[in-house]
């Protein structure tokens, strides 16, 4: 059996946590080496009681289960769906040094060196348009400062903050809490497909795993583990945000929080973060502070832009121009246009005036 079908058997070990696991095959050097072992002598490692071991040698010595391991990885490789080890490069590095990072992910997308720059940002799935934007724009303005944005494809927040960084042009990871073959909000299957080509969806449950309640913690940990700190936008008290924010706050990561109406029951969870020390946040600058980041790109009014924005801005001038008349000077699809406009437009940077007609915002 090789190691890869050995961290898929740990992975489906019922009982033994991922902690107990790695400190098996840190003991015997290798999982090849733990699978090599006896089990007299994987009863004779701290902290493994006779249940365990028994668990753990069934799992990596049996016929049966490395038949099972080895289905496993035929149908990943007929799904287009990649597996990615704790002890493999692309592990992101953050997740490592958790308590109990999964053994396994299973990947559609791909996962870069560069993601280790990565900052959660969750909330609310009923989100006010007020969250909907707040998370779209901060979000857009990480990803043009070479920050992922991690977040949970799920509807309201998550989704306005994986949108926000893919219509900056930015990569975007979504962890799921199902299995990587199944679209989680159904109508997010756009979304997630767009994010496997700029970023990764991940999860640590095999393909066909339903989204059950008890999955989205498990969820979370990862969130708040792979990334340097969690910007939570709207959260009632009940929220499982807050969930994500005491786990990044528990792993020593930083956590943000960006403030709301008083008169809005979604400001209640991000206002008692603040209360408690989370840095309040009304732009990236604040997030980009906190790691000593100098930002990317020069401000408009406070407003962080890109090189693309720039040109836009340029090209519109003090007169304005249409929708048709940017169309003619700017070497884009329509609907990429539309969509920058639009996101310009949310962001403050121009109004829309005579129908059509695109203005510098004063």
């Amino acid at each position: 059996m090789d190691d890869r079908r050995i961290w898929l058997s740990l992975a489906q070990a019922q009982g033994v946590g991922p902690s107990r696991i790695l400190a098996l095959v840190s003991h015997f050097g290798s999982p090849g080496k733990l699978r090599g072992a006896s089990l007299n002598e994987i009863k004779q490692v701290r902290g493994i009681g006779s249940h365990t071991a028994e668990i753990i040698a069934r799992a990596i010595d049996g016929s049966d289960c490395s038949a099972s391991a080895g289905r496993l990885l035929n149908d990943l490789e007929r799904l287009g769906i990649g597996l990615v080890t704790y002890e493999d490069d692309i592990y992101p590095p953050l997740l490592r040094t958790i308590n109990d990072p999964p053994l396994v992910l299973y990947m559609k997308g791909t996962l870069k060196e560069e993601d280790t720059r990565s900052l959660a940002v969750v909330g609310a799935r009923k989100a006010s348009d007020y969250g909907k934007k707040a998370a779209a724009i901060i979000a857009g303005d990480l990803a043009c400062n070479d920050f992922t944005v991690v977040s949970g494809l799920a509807r309201g927040i998550d989704s306005c903050a994986h949108r926000g960084a893919l219509d900056r042009g930015g990569r975007t990871i979504g962890v799921l809490g199902c299995g990587p073959d199944i679209f989680y909000p159904p109508e997010n299957a756009r979304l997630q497909r767009e994010m496997e080509s700029h970023g990764a969806v991940l999860s640590e449950f095999p393909p066909g795993t339903k989204p059950e309640k008890g999955n989205f913690p498990l969820r979370n940990r990862i969130i708040a583990g792979m990334t340097m700190g969690t910007l939570v936008v709207e959260a009632d008290l009940r929220s499982g945000s807050l969930i994500t924010a005491g786990l990044a706050l528990s792993m020593g990561r930083e956590v943000f929080a960006v403030p709301g109406s008083i008169l809005s029951a979604l400001s209640r969870g991000t206002h008692g973060l603040i209360r408690e020390g989370a840095k309040l946040v009304e732009r990236v600058g604040d997030i980009l502070e906190e790691f000593n980041i100098t930002p990317k790109e020069e401000e408009l009014q406070g407003v962080l832009l890109t090189g693309e924005e720039k040109h836009v801005l340029k090209l519109i001038g003090d007169g304005g121009k249409t929708a048709n008349e940017l169309m003619e000077l700017l070497d884009e699809e329509p609907q990429q246009l539309l969509a920058r406009l639009t996101v310009m437009e949310v962001r403050g940077i121009i109004r829309k005036t005579c129908g059509t007609t695109y203005m510098r915002k004063k």
